[in-house]
This record gives structure tokens, C-alpha cells and sequence, in this order.
């Protein structure tokens, strides 16, 4: 670990992810990103009762998020306590324009400005701050070590810049979303199975750490459930696996920390996963999709892939089709390098089971996109290591000079500059 931090290179885009990641936590007004102000009502509900909310029969307790996992929103329940125990909220009127090419969702107080937090406004800003430094930096960090682990040293570089300086995945890191739960964790939980040398067997202290790492990321966001497969993948694929205490430990482990959650649901809700609360707190999402229909799966690919890279605040405003298609790029040469390459140093025990944790997720995450709209790409950001595995596999393929990776963090670092002071700051305060 020491050795990977000393790395200047590694070092170099950790510090970019913070200064752009602050950037966005600081500069974008309180709930200007997607669902921010669901998120932040759960902590605030968690915090001022010290139970979880009930959303059936309606009114919801805690409308919009109060039907997920509480893991993440407990944390930052306790975050509050500290930031600010009277915190609060108070939603502001939204824009009747919205969505009508309008990227602004709310109607903002003449208070709150560029980088002036009154009311109820710096508690919102205080826990982003805080949620980067002490949970989404290490969640990085485990990232970085593992692609320099099992990587190629410039395709890690590569894996590792384009992962971190993600644009719409840096604007998030600005905001608070559940999905970071569900990546930090997630990461965490693959690493515990992908570093141990994979000739030998799985040490249980490992096995113990993906347990208790897989269920804190189940328990805040159920996309990470799709992580799963991918320890089963390496009990099936290594030798005697099976035999050892360690992945029932594990398993015992998820079932003993989801087993409340889901019978608590059940008792409440007659669904163990809370589906019935989320259907009836969001009428307006529901739309059930053929699955013949041949042009949805066509918009779905396109509108996850953009959201995953492009896309920010509330899903409205992009940065430009160029830099969508720039990334189309870069993923396909990716996939062309994976099929020559095969499963190169990542070996194929490794391979299989990054691959069963990215069609994990994606299972999960259909489950949801079929009968709710919209498709967001972030619900894949629980698989974001194992993708980054990908990415850096079929880049190396080509054997990109040392000078690539310098290259392409300097790109990506400019274009997140340029959507922060360009685009972000006079869409949102046009008078700065």
C-alpha cells in the first residue's frame, strides 16, 4: 500500500479527484444533484428519530429514498449529529420549467450563493466535504491498489485516471447518493476476493472481509447485491474452495446482516424488498417495458452508457455529444483490446469473477430499469472496480506508451476544469 501511494502518477489523479470532486461539492447548490434532497431527508429523518421510516400506507415517512437500506443514510445520520444536530429540511419550490430544457431543479434563496452556505444549505455542503474525505477517498484508494496489483503499470494508469477523473462519476462524489455506499463497499468487498494470489487458496480473513464488506454495500444500495456472483464464480473455479470455512462464513455473514432488513420489509410492506413502497412513492415512474421492444434496449444501452460518463445535476444537462463519443471510443478500443488479449494478467479465476460481478449489477439493475424509469448509469457504479479491471485489460492489449496514462489524465483533468468554471458555475449562478 505504502509503495502504491508513494507513486507520483497514482498520487497525482488521487489529489485531481479530490480538488475537482470538491469543486462540485462546494460550488453545486444544495439537491442540484439527482435525488440529493431524498437522500439528505432520510439522514435527517435517521437522525432526529433514531428508527427507520415507514412508507406504507402513504404518506411516506421520508419520501423518495426512504424505502432503501439504511447503511449509508445511518452513517450520515451520524455525520449530522456531529456537522449540526438541529439540521433539518425544508424543501424549496422547484422551477415549473423543469426538464423543459431547464437544468436547474430548484428555486434557490438570494442567501445561498457561490460559495455562501446560510440555512440549511451548509449542513448539505459539510457532509458532502466530510463523505469525501472519510469515505469515498479510501474507496478510491482500495480501487487504485488493486488495478496496480493486477495490471500492467500503464495500463493501471489508464484504468486508474479514467476511473477517477470520470466526469459524471466526479460531480457525484460531489453530492450525496447512496450509490457511493454501494461502490465504496463494493470495491472493498471485490478486492478481499481479487488480491490473494489466485493459485492459492482464498484466506479466510479475506473471506471474512468480503462478508462483512459485501453486506454494509448490500445495505445501501441493493445493486450491489449483483456483486455476489463473483464469489461464487471463484468458489466453483478454485479447487477445493468449496470445502473451507471461509465463503460459508462469508455467506453466513450477508444473510445475518440483510436477514433483518428484508424480514422488516416483509412484515411492513408483505415484500421483502420494499418494492411495493418504492412503486407507490414514485406513481410516476412506473412504466413496465416489452422486452421485445428492440428500440427501449437500444435507448437503455445509450442512456446508461451517457449517464455513466456525461451527464449531470439531475439528469439534464450533458456535456457534450463529442465527449460522449470520445468515451464510446475509448470503451470500444477496450473491448476490441479484450478480445485479443483474452484474460491476460488478470488471469481467468480473476477474469470470470469481475465479469459475474458486472452481469450481477446489470441484472439487478434491469430488475429495476424494465418497470421504472429513467435508466441512470450510475447503478452501475457498485461494479466500478471490476470495469476499471476491463478497461485497463483491453487498453494494455495495445501496449500504449508510458506517456498515455500523463496524457490522458491531463485531458480529463482539463475537461472536468472546463465543466466546472465553463458549464457547472454560470448555469447555476449566472450573476457570479
Amino acid at each position: 500500500m505504502l509503495r502504491f501511494l508513494r507513486d507520483p502518477y497514482f498520487a497525482g489523479v488521487t489529489a485531481a479527484f479530490l480538488l475537482f470532486a470538491a469543486g462540485w461539492g462546494l460550488l453545486l447548490p444544495s439537491f442540484e444533484s439527482v435525488d440529493e434532497q431524498n437522500h439528505y431527508r432520510y439522514m435527517v429523518f435517521l437522525k432526529d428519530h433514531g428508527r427507520l421510516p415507514v412508507q406504507l400506507p402513504s404518506p411516506a415517512e421520508s419520501t423518495g429514498e426512504g424505502h432503501q437500506p439504511p447503511f449509508y443514510y445511518a452513517l450520515g445520520a451520524l455525520a449530522l449529529r456531529i456537522l449540526e444536530p438541529s439540521a433539518g429540511l425544508v424543501e424549496p419550490p422547484r422551477r415549473p420549467t423543469l426538464f423543459n430544457h431547464q437544468p436547474v431543479y430548484f428555486e434557490h434563496t438570494d442567501g445561498e450563493g457561490l460559495m455562501r452556505f446560510p440555512g440549511q444549505a451548509w449542513p448539505v455542503h459539510g457532509l458532502r466535504l466530510l463523505q469525501l474525505f472519510a469515505l469515498l477517498l479510501p474507496g478510491l484508494l482500495c480501487l487504485g491498489l488493486v488495478l496496480a496489483r493486477l495490471l500492467d503499470p500503464v495500463a493501471a494508469r489508464l484504468a486508474f485516471a479514467v476511473t477517477a477523473l470520470n466526469p459524471a462519476f466526479l460531480a457525484l462524489a460531489g453530492a450525496l447518493n447512496n450509490d457511493h455506499g454501494a461502490w465504496v463497499f463494493g470495491t472493498a468487498a471485490l478486492a478481499c476476493l481479487l488480491l490473494p494470489a489466485p493459485e492459492r487458496p482464498i484466506p479466510l480473513p479475506a473471506w471474512l472481509g468480503f462478508g462483512a464488506l459485501a453486506a454494509a454495500a448490500a445495505l445501501s444500495k441493493p445493486t450491489a447485491l449483483g456483486l455476489l456472483p463473483a464469489a461464487l464464480v471463484l468458489v466453483l473455479r478454485k479447487p477445493g474452495e468449496a470445502r473451507r470455512r471461509g465463503p460459508w462464513l462469508a455467506c453466513a455473514m450477508v444473510a445475518a446482516a440483510l436477514a433483518p432488513w428484508f424480514l422488516r420489509n416483509l412484515r411492513l410492506y408483505g415484500d421483502p424488498t420494499a418494492w411495493n413502497a418504492l412503486v407507490q412513492d414514485c406513481p410516476q415512474c412506473v412504466h413496465p417495458k416489452p422486452l421485445l421492444l428492440w428500440r427501449w434496449w437500444w435507448f437503455w444501452i445509450e442512456r446508461t452508457f451517457e449517464t455513466y460518463w456525461s451527464v449531470f445535476g439531475w439528469m439534464t444537462w450533458r456535456a457534450a455529444p463529442a465527449v460522449t463519443l470520445a468515451f464510446a471510443g475509448a470503451c470500444g478500443l477496450a473491448l476490441l483490446g479484450l478480445a485479443k488479449a483474452g484474460t491476460g494478467s488478470l488471469g481467468r479465476p480473476r477474469s470470470a469473477a469481475a465479469l459475474a460481478a458486472v452481469a450481477g449489477v446489470c441484472a439487478v439493475v434491469l430488475r429495476h430499469d424494465l418497470f421504472l424509469d429513467p435508466p441512470a448509469g450510475r447503478y452501475f457504479y457498485a461494479a466500478a472496480l471490476p470495469i476499471a479491471l476491463f478497461l485497463g485489460q483491453g487498453w494494455g492489449a495495445f501496449r500504449p506508451p508510458a506517456w498515455a496514462p500523463w496524457a490522458a489524465a491531463a485531458a480529463l483533468a482539463a475537461l472536468n476544469l472546463w465543466l466546472l468554471f465553463g458549464r457547472m458555475v454560470p448555469m447555476y449562478y449566472p450573476s457570479a
